[in-house]
């Protein structure tokens, strides 16, 4: 029998938790403008826009196609600010029997993290796991977090235009005309302890403070349910990643122990492979083996991902679920900056890896 399956990824965001939210929550009818890159029409077809129960007419975008989806909004917890949306009809289930989207956002400083999860059950076996819904998702909260920046963007000009001839010398108005942060900050250093210039003062501090948040540690899983045993499945990581360039040639190219043995904490190997056509390099440690939950936790250290991510750790987790097993893989990561995205080719990367594994196991 198919199971039920989850995929969580997260994104973090420059609005606020609450106004994006919202968004979701109230303003559903308004996404055609918000983010039209990928909601091209959304329809009411029965109850209110924003109660739970109500069924919409979804016309979207993924990977440059036209699809439509009816669905359901299921659940609804302002407290946790948590939607659960069920897709009853449209092309998504032509691959799967049960859809759900599990929205949900949670506060971080004057920001927000918005994780998703995708709870599926596909066709059949051949379906593949829906990395490009997540590439979709993950596009439509970035469009969402822009209009609402802009909006505030927006909203802070009209503020300044009211205010600079009320409360600020000539001098400064001429500057706030430029509109740059960074002549704003120039100006704070100048000017602080100016009287003239309180308003200023307040504005330049915000500043500040917002170009110092620091990046959080992000999280996305992925599941994978196999034909091999648990067992099995995990020694392959837990003793043999030697025979990884024979076990999966088409991901794995080289291999190398750096430092200590293949198996044991701490060992260090450097690894050439291939993710989305491009050879990478990377060096990595095993940082932590739980044998009894047939847990691994790998350690970035240095390479191509290390370019863009200051930390990177996949971790392995390996549960039995009848004759076969389910791999859930876990990446944490911390982004070098806000422009850097989510690692989702680094999720289909994994996902590969281990579906070709469970092949040379199931060959053998």
């Amino acid at each position: 029998m198919a199971q039920i399956r989850k995929m969580d990824f997260q994104v973090e965001i420059k609005s606020s938790a609450d106004k994006f939210y919202d968004v979701f929550r109230n303003k559903v009818q308004l996404m055609p403008k918000m983010s039209n890159h990928v909601i091209t029409d959304v329809k009411l077809l029965q109850g209110d826009w924003d109660c739970q129960g109500a069924v919409r007419l979804w016309s979207y975008v993924v990977e440059g196609k036209p699809e439509t989806a009816k669905e359901i909004l299921e659940t609804v917890d302002d407290k946790n600010m948590t939607l659960v949306f069920k897709a009853v009809e449209g092309e998504i289930m032509n691959s799967y029997k049960s859809w759900k989207t599990i929205l949900n956002v949670t506060p971080m400083c004057e920001r927000g993290l918005v994780k998703w999860t995708l709870e599926f059950e596909q066709q059949n076996e051949d379906i593949p796991d829906p990395v490009k819904y997540a590439v979709f998702l993950t596009i439509w909260t970035k469009n969402i977090d822009a209009f609402l920046c802009n909006t505030a963007d927006q909203s802070h000009r009209q503020a300044i235009k009211l205010r600079k001839f009320f409360l600020l010398p000539p001098l400064v108005t001429v500057v706030l005309r430029v509109g740059s942060s960074r002549e704003l900050q120039r100006l704070y250093d100048e000017t602080v302890e100016s009287a003239d210039c309180c308003w200023l003062d307040r504005y330049a501090v915000l500043e500040k403070t917002e170009t110092k948040t620091m990046a959080q540690i992000a999280k996305m899983e992925v599941q994978t349910e196999i034909k091999s045993p648990a067992d099995k499945f995990y020694d392959i990581f837990r003793s043999k990643m030697h025979l990884m360039p024979k076990i999966c040639p088409q991901e794995f190219k080289d291999g190398k122990l750096v430092d200590g043995d293949w198996k044991s904490v701490g060992s260090v190997r450097e690894w050439c492979y291939a993710v989305a056509g491009n050879t990478e390099t990377i060096k990595e440690s095993i940082e932590a083996i739980n044998d009894e939950s047939k847990t691994i936790t790998f350690n970035m250290l240095d390479g191509d991902v290390m370019k863009y991510y200051n930390t990177f750790k996949p971790i392995l987790n390996v549960t039995a679920l009848g004759q076969g097993c389910l791999v859930k893989w876990t990446l944490e990561y911390e982004k070098k900056n806000e422009s850097i995205p989510a690692p989702i080719k680094y999720n289909d990367f994994l996902v590969s890896w281990s579906k070709n594994i469970d092949a040379y196991l199931l060959n053998a």
